[in-house]
């Protein structure tokens, strides 16, 4: 399991950035993004994934419909117990 890409990267204004990660069995999946404090900024998925390559976007926006500040983020995958995760930079 691994989160095969955020691109692009670094992403500015409107353009979404395509998290495109691999599990190896189909299992429940979640997607998270989260800034440098560690608090939830979007939930990107959450339910059963297929085995293989999937891909996800985020529009830059957090769970309230707001563009998500200029800075750091952590992409975090999890299903079956691990978990991966990558960074993508937001530009204004």
């Amino acid at each position: 399991m691994r989160i095969e890409a955020v691109v692009p990267n670094p992403a500015a204004g409107v353009v979404p950035s395509a998290v495109r990660f691999t599990l190896p069995v189909a299992s429940h999946a979640v997607v998270d993004v989260f800034d440098v404090r560690g608090a939830r900024v979007r939930r990107l998925f959450a339910g059963e994934a297929p085995a293989g390559p999937s891909t996800l976007a985020w529009d830059g926006c957090d769970d309230r419909g707001r563009r998500a500040a200029a800075g750091l983020y952590f992409v975090a995958l999890g299903a079956d117990g691990r978990s991966a995760r990558s960074r993508v930079v937001r530009l204004p």
